[in-house]
């Protein structure tokens, strides 16, 4: 491994960009959505720069690039060398390296302290991911993929989290008890409340929880319509429910296909088209996470649905084709 990941608070923190053009404007982006205080030196700017400027964003120091441009002011946290000419680039690592100031020179990996990644904001949880300078359109095709993976309602989760955090230390002080409730609720269908964007009630659900820690879990059906049995028609929202369970039922009309797209640990049982659903419900009533794949648009899913819900079992709905949608408690 070339590169540490980290991650860098630059909050209020100086950063100096040299260069006033697109590539320095597209980095710049990053930095004012990390609230940095920017100071740019380039003998102009783009209008997007320009702009920035004028609405006070950035601090603009026009003219030439100048070592000792470093020096006047508070020391840059970062550097970041966004020009298009290769000597003045060179010129900016060497005069920042001279000052042990971490540096990053644009499309340059050998001039470089640092790169930037391809980056996933859900924040506050956030995923980079990098080749080291090696394939940069591959990282950001990786990312394409993660960010397909990844719901943007996880950005949600993550605040539930973070607000609830001292309630957690001040209930659970043992370091290992946090650690077990923090992953046995986040794998919960409690927090699939969250992810459907329901935060209140899955803020009581986090609550509810805390306070009676060690309660067992309970059976939980995740009702999943298979759709045309396609695979690539299946909607995120389907696969992230068949991937959280541990047990999964699918009707014999289902391509094993689909159904090998559950998570590998999870058992696997055909039902026989007499079943009516028999076997669901007792693995639920029993406690285990189950998921039901049928083929269609959901409505065969209904019968179950209801029985399960004057039982007070948890239900979670999600159709195989995003036209079809039906997903709720």
């Amino acid at each position: 491994m070339q590169y540490l990941p980290v991650f860098f608070d630059l909050r209020d923190r100086p950063v100096t960009v040299i260069g006033g053009g697109a590539v320095a404007m597209r980095k710049i982006r990053l930095l004012l959505a990390c609230q940095a205080r920017i100071r740019v030196l380039a003998p102009r700017l783009c209008a997007d720069l320009a702009q920035r400027h004028h609405d006070g964003l950035i601090d603009f120091r026009p003219g030439e690039f100048s070592p000792a441009l470093l020096d006047d002011g508070d020391t840059p946290a970062l550097v970041i060398a966004a020009t298009d000419d290769e000597d003045v680039n060179a010129a900016v690592a060497a005069a920042c390296r001279a000052r042990r100031l971490p540096i990053n020179v644009v499309d340059s990996p050998s001039l470089c302290d640092f790169i930037f990644p391809a980056i996933i904001d859900r924040s506050p949880l956030v995923m980079a991911v990098s080749s080291g300078g090696a394939a940069p359109v591959l990282a950001r095709l990786v990312r394409s993929r993660i960010e397909a993976a990844v719901p943007a309602a996880f950005g949600q989760l993550a605040e539930l989290a973070e607000t609830l955090r001292p309630q957690v230390k001040a209930a659970l002080p043992d370091v290992d008890s946090r650690r077990h409730f923090w992953e046995s609720t986040l794998e919960s269908a409690d927090a699939e409340l969250a992810l459907q964007g329901d935060i209140d009630q899955a803020r009581q659900a986090f609550l509810a929880r805390l306070a009676a820690p060690g309660t067992p879990e309970k059976g939980e059906a995740l009702l999943i319509a298979a759709g045309s049995g396609d695979p690539d028609d299946m909607t995120f929202r389907a696969l992230r429910l068949l991937q959280r369970a541990e047990l999964v039922f699918h009707d014999a009309d289902v391509p094993a296909s689909l159904v090998d797209l559950a998570r590998r640990d999870a058992d696997r049982v055909a039902l026989a088209t007499d079943d009516e659903g028999a076997q669901v419900l007792a693995a639920v009533r029993a406690g285990r996470r189950v998921a039901w794949l049928r083929a269609g648009d959901g409505t065969r899913h209904d019968d179950m649905a209801d029985r399960l819900a004057r039982e007070g079992l948890r239900t979670l709905r999600a159709a195989g084709v995003a036209g079809h949608a039906r997903a709720g408690l």
